[in-house]
C-alpha cells in the first residue's frame, strides 16, 4: 500500500477547553478560541469528587477520540508519583467545570 493512500484522521477540534455549557442532550465544551464541541454526556460531580479524593493533586484532563465516541483520561499526582487514569467522559466534564485544565483532540464523527 502506497503511503499516500493511507487514510488519515483530520482533527475536527483541537484545543484547550476553558469551560463547559449544558446544552440540550449533552454538554458543549467551549475551547479557548471560542469554538464549541458537543459531547453527548452530562457532568458527573460525584465522579469528580471521587477523583479529587483519590489523588493528591489533579493536573489535567485529556479528551480524545471521535466526536461520537470520546475517551477521557486524568493526569495527577498520587502518593508522590504521577498517575494517568482512564475516567468516564462525564467525570472529565465535571473536572473541567471546576477549573482543571483540559486538552481536547476529537476527530469528526464517522471519520475513517
Amino acid at each position: 500500500m502506497a503511503l499516500a493512500s493511507i487514510p488519515t484522521r483530520s482533527p475536527a477540534a483541537v484545543g484547550c477547553a476553558r469551560r463547559i455549557a449544558i446544552a440540550a442532550g449533552g454538554t458543549d465544551l467551549i475551547l479557548e478560541d471560542g469554538r464549541r464541541v458537543a459531547i453527548a454526556a452530562l457532568p458527573d460531580e460525584a465522579g469528580a469528587r471521587r477523583c479529587r479524593r483519590a489523588l493528591n493533586h489533579v493536573v489535567s484532563v485529556r479528551i480524545e477520540g471521535s466526536a461520537d465516541d470520546p475517551r477521557a483520561e486524568l493526569r495527577g499526582i498520587g502518593n508522590r508519583l504521577p498517575v494517568t487514569l482512564a475516567v468516564p467522559v462525564a467525570t472529565a466534564l465535571a473536572l473541567i467545570d471546576t477549573g482543571v485544565p483540559a486538552v481536547v483532540r476529537l476527530t469528526e464523527a464517522g471519520a475513517a
